[in-house]
């Protein structure tokens, strides 16, 4: 191990929340994600990245490189194999957007809901995927009122559990389906175009169609397919095959569509950074001070009174969501002009998660809000 006082560390350099912290013991450099090459790197001990920096043999060979964090819950831009064989540590961010990717799939449950006269409690949920993100998720729909259908078939196997279900009931019982697995090409739980046409063909008729995890977990020439027979009602999807070029033609189908931001509340990026910074901290053991909520910016508007103004429950609960989070505007915004892709992402504006906000008033909604998160009074 090099002296710490030594100890390089390059950092992508749009990951908020993260600058003033490595620096306690480290020399770093901050690069563009996309633009780091091996040159960069090459007497680099540590990287801390996202999604847009591909690690494999191209980049690594040669470098200095011991340890990769990504501040992201995916690793599929790390090759895994090529870092084990050649002693190279990584550390993912498990959980670490959870609440971000929980408060998108609420705000999309209660659109659905309002848009399609879709009562909570006759209403199915079917997660494909309970890590961090579906088991929040499947906790947020039960809040709702909904029933919820759990598919996990590694968990399944690991807790030998009763409660999952088989996906071909899953897919034939559920009125929306989500999923929430990450992106694997080969292995017994493969998802490469899980979604499919034999997975769409087997839900329910005019069933809803969700993606969260990654683009390429859905086959969207079948999901267009399904979009123009009906067998498919509507798509949401915030994740896309061959991004940042996503399809124009799937992007104007989807009911709703954005730039793979559901993860991008300031809490989330927060804590990716902090859970990156941990991993380098306990590497190296440098005892680094860390990112924390203090650091976050209060909502305009946290404190939100709920009146018995006529709405009843869904309406009243996509009205407060709606305040935390915007769905539609900021599909509408992604649907104008697609090509915008790395743009939106890169300046997306602040998003605090539910926790952020307090709402005062009726009973009834604030016993649903606090169950999501809210603080109530």
């Amino acid at each position: 191990m090099k002296n710490r006082s030594k100890l390089s560390v390059v950092i992508d350099e749009a990951i908020p929340y993260i600058q003033g912290f490595a620096e306690q013991c480290a020399n770093v450099s901050y690069l563009p994600g996309k633009a780091i090459e091996r040159r960069d790197i090459i007497n680099a001990d540590a990287l801390i990245i996202r999604t847009r920096t591909i690690c494999n043999e191209e980049l690594l060979h040669g470098t200095g490189v011991s340890l990769i964090a990504t501040a992201t819950i995916g690793f599929d831009h790390i090759d895994t194999h090529y870092c084990r064989k050649n002693g190279i540590a990584w550390r993912s961010a498990p959980g670490c957007n959870s609440g971000s990717v929980m408060q998108y799939l609420t705000a999309s449950l209660l659109y659905l809901s309002t848009k399609y006269g879709m009562d909570p409690a006759d209403t199915t949920l079917g997660i494909v995927g309970a890590g961090h993100v579906g088991t929040r998720v499947a906790a947020a729909a039960h809040s709702l009122g909904m029933k919820v259908m759990l598919n996990d078939p590694p968990r399944q196997r690991r807790e030998k559990s009763g409660g999952f279900t088989r996906l071909d009931k899953l897919l034939k019982e559920s009125d929306i389906v989500t999923l929430h697995v990450p992106l694997t090409l080969t292995g017994r739980d493969a998802t490469f175009r899980m979604a499919g046409k034999e997975f769409i063909s087997s839900m329910k008729r005019a069933a809803f169609l969700i993606n969260t995890s990654r683009g390429g977990v859905a086959d969207e020439e079948e999901v267009k397919k399904a979009l123009w027979s009906g067998q498919l009602r509507g798509y949401i999807a915030d994740v896309w095959s061959g991004e940042p070029a996503a399809d124009p033609e799937l992007i104007s189908m989807a009911e709703l569509a954005t730039p793979h931001i559901a993860g991008y509340s300031a809490d989330g990026k927060m804590n990716g950074a902090r859970m990156a910074l941990q991993s380098l901290s306990k590497h190296f053991s440098l005892g680094l001070s860390l990112p924390d909520e203090s650091m976050l910016p209060v909502p305009e508007h946290c404190d939100l009174l709920i009146s018995d103004n006529n709405r009843d429950l869904t309406e009243a609960l996509h009205y407060i969501v709606k305040i935390t989070y915007d769905i539609e505007s900021e599909s509408n915004l992604f649907k104008s002009g697609p090509e915008a892709f790395e743009e939106l992402r890169n300046k997306y504006p602040v998003r605090r998660e539910f926790n952020a906000y307090t709402i005062t008033g009726s009973q009834p909604v604030k016993s649903i809000a606090a169950a999501l998160g809210f603080k109530t009074i």
